[in-house]
């Protein structure tokens, strides 16, 4: 991976060019092949968040994620439905996406 911050150069189309990081010598290890174009994330961890509260605001943490996962799933579903409805989506149907 190709990051300049030192005004080096950088070849157009390289896939690091305008990269930017103050983590110099950070180092991560895949555990499977990446595809070209995929996008790389770091999980933090809750306690991460939990301390940073003040900076952040709420965040939802991993304890958040089953119910999330039921609103989007029921979001979902009334999307669906509501475009196989003639009438689409009315304000009884996204009341209920919101219960």
């Amino acid at each position: 991976w190709h990051v300049s911050d030192d005004g080096g150069d950088v070849v157009p189309g390289d896939p690091g060019a305008g990269a930017f990081t103050y983590y110099h010598s950070l180092h991560a290890r895949a555990e499977r092949p990446i595809q070209a174009g995929s996008e790389l994330f770091a999980h933090y961890s809750d306690p991460y968040f939990i301390d940073r509260t003040n900076e952040y605001g709420h965040i939802p943490l991993s304890v958040d994620f089953e119910d999330a996962d039921r609103i989007v799933a029921k979001f979902h579903k009334g999307m669906i439905d509501a475009t196989e409805r003639e009438d689409g989506l009315t304000e009884e149907v996204m009341s209920d996406l919101w219960e």
